[in-house]
């Protein structure tokens, strides 16, 4: 499942940088300013997703590792957007 997480937030990640682009050619510096959120944003995204997926490979089937990560994930505070 977290795969497809990380898949999905390169996807978007993508995205933002296809808008980047178009407003640094535009030279749309306030579209510039909002988007440096965003990128900012995936930034954060992205190395989340794939520390998760990291811990989980190496978790493996260990019934114990993947409730140690668990309880680790569930200890992480999470924006709601």
């Amino acid at each position: 499942m977290f795969e497809a997480v990380l898949k999905h937030e390169q996807f978007i990640t993508g995205c933002i940088r296809e808008l980047m682009s178009q407003a640094v050619a535009e030279k749309d510096y306030a579209s510039q300013i909002l988007l440096q959120w965003y990128v900012n944003e995936q930034v954060e995204e992205e190395k989340n997703a794939t520390e998760i997926l990291g811990m989980l490979k190496l978790a493996g089937s260990s019934g114990g590792a993947l409730l140690m990560i668990d309880r680790q994930l569930g200890k992480r505070e999470f924006k709601a957007e």
